[in-house]
């Protein structure tokens, strides 16, 4: 039930992301004056980096709306496929490999690395390359989180949330 709250939460910004655009159809600008608001803090929202539809920019760059997509897809992906390959390699007593660990710092390098780069000005990436590496930091860290989101639900359940001393209910471990 987490786990798909979630999935709504990241779906719906995501639909925020697309609001100057509805706005713009809609002829109501305060709504794209609102979202610009709403993402400020999280983006530069340069004009130059960031994708438009109609004319019209979206709230993010190319880079934050793929992360944002990602996070969106990897608790989707973690929340239908995952879980049952992991239930299965937990019937036979297996964990995550370290493969699979490492696996995941791939797309954190290649977005650091590109971000680096691009804010030396040794490169300007294209605004699909962004989106790409955005896309996949993104698909690992809504991963990490859906698995994250199960772990603590499934913390809680074990010790059964029931008084004010267990670490589900404070909070801490």
């Amino acid at each position: 039930m987490f786990l798909l709250l979630l999935q709504a939460l990241t779906g719906a910004l995501i639909l925020l992301i697309y609001l100057p655009v509805i706005a713009f159809w809609l002829g109501i600008p305060a709504l794209a004056h609102l979202a610009y608001f709403l993402f400020a803090p999280f983006c530069h929202q340069l004009p130059e980096r960031s994708f438009h539809i109609s004319g019209v920019q979206l709230c993010v760059c190319a880079r934050c709306m793929g992360i944002y997509l990602g996070i969106f897809a990897g608790t989707l992906f973690y929340g239908v496929i995952a879980k049952v390959f992991f239930s299965l390699k937990a019937e036979k007593g297996t964990k995550v490999s370290r493969t699979l660990r490492n696996i995941i710092l791939i797309p954190l390098l290649l977005i650091v690395i590109d971000g680096l780069l691009n804010s030396l000005g040794v490169i300007n990436s294209p605004g699909w390359l962004r989106f790409l590496f955005g896309t996949g930091f993104g698909f690992m860290a809504g991963w990490l989180l859906g698995m994250g989101v199960e772990d603590l639900i499934k913390l809680c359940t074990d010790r059964g949330v029931r008084g004010k001393n267990s670490a589900c209910a404070s909070g801490v471990n």
